[in-house]
């Protein structure tokens, strides 16, 4: 993940990453916004904290791998 031209890489460890891998089935935390709360197919969240909304200071990416069944 890039914020603020800072890259971490997010693993799904207990750790203190933002990122977090849910497999199918498992409950997912509350207040997300996933639009399937039932999880059947697992779910990858990443919390990206306060997003800077300065015009030009507003913009990174995510890249992440995923394989389609």
């Amino acid at each position: 993940m890039n914020l603020s031209n800072t890259v971490t890489a997010n693993i799904n460890n207990d750790d203190a990453d933002n990122g977090s891998f849910f497999t199918p089935g498992t409950q997912l935390p509350a207040n997300n916004f996933c639009p399937n709360q039932d999880n059947s197919t697992g779910a990858v969240i990443g919390n990206l904290g306060t997003i800077n909304h300065t015009l030009g200071n507003n913009f990174g990416f995510i890249r992440f791998r995923v394989k389609i069944d």
